[in-house]
């Protein structure tokens, strides 16, 4: 992630003095190091440990935290999933700071048994290590689903989630973001590529003594930043027992990898239609 950028998301989410940053889908780190920037306390997860560890030679998110003397701040890493982790049942995270894996580089994987190799019996390999859990494609409209509804559950009252979004430029629509009803849309803002464009999202969770936003609330839209609002129709919405809200029954973002791989040459229907 380019670094401004990072800088731009961790202010964003309001990385501060003493508060507690999560990236659930790591990589090298870039946004621990930009949240410690602001005095955050950060901790990462990822489902490849390799990315955590780096190439050796002091090339890892450990030596980063070195280099910008923030040891004390970027309090470690864990290797899972945003479906299969280790954290407590709690609201405790201030800000949930991530770029999920649009499966252009590599597709997402997360934790699973894989139907095409079955595990075998012993946890460990012939020389005595503990095997890696099996993996199965992890396709981004489920991995922003999960993340949505585990923001909604492990933030704390007023934190905020920042991730991007990547949509396909023709056939977007506002609608195409995931929605939560105990999470409130802050801001939407583009970076346009031309074919496709990927949106900054940042949302918050609302106060402890706040109601559940209803169906109608959910509908209006920041646009662009713009303090504009727009209606949409709710007439495809659907409410998961999470407390996941889907807007539209074929995102933007669904099929994301294969149209990037084809330029996008089929995107479907346009907003308009």
């Amino acid at each position: 992630m380019d670094a401004e950028l990072s800088l731009i998301m961790a202010n964003v989410g309001l990385a501060r003095q003493g508060s507690f940053v999560l990236d659930p889908f790591v990589g090298t780190g870039s946004f621990l190091v930009t949240s410690s920037h602001f005095g955050a306390f950060t901790m990462g997860s990822d489902i490849d440990g390799r990315q955590i560890r780096g190439k050796g030679n002091n090339k890892n998110i450990e030596s980063n935290a070195i280099q910008y003397d923030l040891t004390h701040r970027i309090l470690g890493t864990v290797v899972c999933d945003i479906a299969h982790h280790p954290w407590r049942e709690t609201e405790f995270w201030d800000a949930i700071i991530c770029d999920p894996p649009y499966g252009v580089r590599a597709g997402a994987k997360k934790i699973a048994v894989n139907p095409k190799t079955p595990p075998k019996t012993s946890p460990f390999n012939a020389d005595g290590s503990y095997k890696l859990p099996q993996t199965v494609p992890y396709e981004l409209d489920d991995v922003l689903t999960d993340l949505i509804a585990f923001a909604a559950k492990h933030l704390t009252p007023c934190g905020r989630l920042v991730y991007w979004l990547p949509t396909i430029t023709e056939s977007y629509s506002a609608k195409d973001v995931p929605r939560h009803k105990r999470l409130r849309l802050v801001d939407n803002c583009e970076q346009d590529f031309g074919k496709w464009a990927r949106r900054l999202i940042v949302m918050e969770k609302l106060g402890a003594e706040e109601p559940d936003l209803d169906v109608e609330a959910m509908l209006v839209e920041i646009e662009k930043g713009i303090a504009a609002t727009k209606l949409l129709d709710g007439g495809a919405v659907k409410v998961g027992e999470d407390g996941t809200v889907t807007l539209i029954d074929n995102p933007a973002h669904r099929g994301f990898r294969d149209g990037y791989f084809t330029s996008f040459a089929s995107t479907g229907p346009s907003s308009s239609d």
